[in-house]
């Protein structure tokens, strides 16, 4: 993904390593930075840096939205007082996104790791699980039959 892509298009999806180091890391330093030594010159300066790293915030955000299956929209969340932020937080920050192709793109984390072949990978902790499930029944069953047929040699 190139820098246009990255800080000014609302398109595609983006990992949750990127929105560290592209929107917080280096947007929140760049408006830290710039605006402590812009608001020594001028507080309208500092505002107007503010202003303008505001567009590839959002653009940022948005992607992890659709990294995470929801739409752009779902950011006026953080306008809810304390919750919104938090909620905010923890879905674009911490939680992983959807596992292969969504609606919004392919999966970032896989386009970079080289993995194409998809089919069936999301579902794996349910495969698993119900592996375990049929493990279980399949012992029980094979207890019932060899029950069974211990009790017609009789």
């Amino acid at each position: 993904m190139d820098l246009k892509q990255t800080f000014l298009s609302f398109d595609g999806r983006m990992a949750r390593q990127s929105f560290w180091l592209y929107g917080v890391l280096a947007l929140g330093l760049l408006n830290f930075i710039g605006g402590t030594i812009l608001g020594v010159v001028s507080s309208t300066l500092a505002l107007l840096l503010s202003l303008a790293l505001l567009w590839p915030s959002i653009s940022i955000s948005a992607k992890r939205c659709h990294d995470r299956g929801r739409s752009g929209w779902f950011l006026l969340i953080g306008l809810i007082p304390v919750v919104g932020g938090l909620w905010l937080l923890v879905e674009l920050g911490f939680l992983r996104g959807t596992v292969g192709a969504n609606p919004y793109g392919d999966d970032p984390v896989l386009a970079t790791t080289g993995v194409t072949d998809t089919g069936g990978s999301h579902d794996w902790h349910h495969h698993r699980a119900n592996d375990g499930n049929h493990s279980d029944n399949d012992r029980s069953d094979n207890a019932s039959d060899s029950g069974s047929d211990s009790s017609s040699s009789d």
